[in-house]
């Protein structure tokens, strides 16, 4: 019983992942999320007390999942240049596979909200991070030289996902086209660590 409880509720907080990252976090509805997963309102209800709580959770999920690949290439990757190619690739790709959810993370720290929610505090310490571990591995590249091209590269990628439309034109910006984002990832990975 135990068993089926868990399932059901990962059930439930999957679905809810695919349907905010296909209509958005503000049109995701509990009767869509019931209604996918096969399960009744109630059951959600019984399982999560309220949609806020549910959304929270879900996104929690979802911030955990991708930040537990990024979190061991930080500990494992022992090349700079490699290290930041991994982390930006790895990030691009989300973006495209992902997008729903990622403009999801974003809407409250770009809103300006009070409360912006995991993802500002959660990538915060990613940056700095990989920023430490690039100071370690690029001895000869130079601290505020590592920062300006973080944040560069992080700034092109966010804006990238929140307004697609800016670059819609532009070769480099089809994150969904695999040479594309290797070329994008090139060009953001020479600006972080050097050419």
């Amino acid at each position: 019983m135990a068993e089926e409880v868990q399932n059901t509720e990962r059930r439930i907080l999957l679905t809810a992942i695919e349907c905010i990252n296909e209509v958005g976090i503000n049109k995701v509805t509990v009767r869509m999320i019931a209604g996918r997963a096969d399960v009744n309102v109630a059951a959600v209800n019984y399982y999560f007390r309220s949609k806020d709580r549910l959304m929270e959770q879900a996104m929690g999920l979802a911030l955990h999942n991708m930040f537990e690949d990024v979190d061991e290439m930080l500990a494992t990757v022992k090349d700079g240049r490699v290290l930041t190619a991994r982390i930006l690739g790895f990030l691009l790709w989300g973006i495209e596979a992902y997008p729903g959810i990622t403009r999801s993370f974003l809407y409250a720290p770009v809103a300006g909200e009070d409360n912006p929610g995991p993802m500002l505090p959660a990538m915060q310490s990613r940056v700095t991070r990989l920023r430490d571990r690039l100071i370690e591995l690029c001895p000869n590249r130079r601290q505020e030289d590592l920062e300006a091209g973080i944040m560069a590269a992080f700034s092109t990628m966010m804006v990238g996902c929140v307004v697609p439309e800016l670059f819609g034109s532009y070769t480099a910006a089809g994150f969904d086209d695999e040479n594309a984002r290797e070329r994008l990832v090139a060009e953001l990975t020479n600006m972080v660590v050097g050419s």
